[in-house]
């Protein structure tokens, strides 16, 4: 791929360069564009962007800094990419799609229409997005994610792989879903596993130091219902669940027993990522 020369082409006094086909576009500066890549009329190029080999890109596109297009994707007219997007090969971006600074799409994505993506999202290879659906920020969907029209997923949502969501779905009613498929499998009341530190003190230097005694019953007062996995609360793992399981190193830690009450589950988890949950409060048993 060489480094894209408009010199070539006219530009008239707003900036707008005419293609030979008639469209004009507007160039910023270390421009890389493919072989046979098609340019709608309209679009306008940051600086240092890059654009494979026969993709295409429609009316009206707005492409910020440091924007990366694979080959063979189609972005749809009036489509919005803030700087340092990332998308990969074969990939379709449907008309008026917005997406969010740092953004990483993989290999063989289709965005439906009107869809919104947060900064910092990552999203795997072979997933489908429906029409008009919404990504907060942050946001991991795995490979092979369906998601329905009108989707709503907040901030910081993790999704595992191969994870399917209905239309109209959102990640707040998702959690309260697997609450109560905790009440309706356990009861009142259920186990759980903590790590700790081996002198029983939080496993975490930051935040409030806790000592998780046997017979104790401890209660973290902030915590609130919301599909947030890392908000106020008491974090615990499904029972036999491990630490390195999650990427998580359990050097110096050990497993304590937990008993939970279903009531004072907050997060109980989402489709693909249901082993970490958080809780108000918790009875230690061993």
């Amino acid at each position: 791929m060489n480094e894209f020369n408009p010199q070539s082409l006219k530009m008239d006094s707003n900036g707008w360069y005419q293609l030979p086909c008639g469209n004009k576009v507007k160039f910023g500066s270390e421009n890389y564009i493919g072989k046979d890549v098609r340019l709608g009329n309209g679009v306008v190029f940051g600086s240092r962007e890059r654009v494979g080999d026969y993709t295409e890109i429609n009316d009206g596109v707005r492409l910020n800094n440091l924007v990366k297009i694979g080959e063979y994707s189609i972005v749809g007219e009036g489509v919005i990419l803030a700087n340092s997007v990332e998308i990969g090969d074969d990939v379709e971006l449907q008309a008026e799609v917005k997406i969010g600074m740092s953004v990483r799409l993989g290999n063989r994505i289709n965005v439906g229409y009107g869809t919104v993506i947060g900064q910092g999202v990552e999203i795997g290879d072979d997933t489908k997005i429906g029409a008009g659906t919404v990504l907060g920020e942050r946001v991991r969907l795995g490979r092979g994610t369906r998601l329905g029209k009108r989707v709503r997923l907040s901030d910081n949502i993790v999704l595992g792989d191969g994870v399917s969501i209905g239309d109209g779905m959102t990640s707040e009613a998702l959690n309260l879903m697997f609450i109560n498929i905790y009440r309706a499998q356990f009861g009142a009341s259920f186990k759980a596993t903590k790590w700790v530190r081996k002198n029983r003190l939080s496993p975490l230097k930051k935040g409030r130091m806790i000592e998780y005694k046997k017979g104790a019953v401890i209660e973290e007062l902030d915590a609130k219902v919301s599909d947030q996995q890392c908000a106020h609360g008491l974090h615990v793992y499904r029972f036999g669940l491990s630490p390195e399981w999650y990427g998580l190193s359990r050097e110096g830690l050990i497993p304590i027993t937990v008993e939970i009450k279903t009531d004072d589950l907050c997060f109980a988890g989402l489709p693909g990522n249901d082993g970490s949950l958080r809780v108000k409060r918790l009875k230690v048993l061993d």
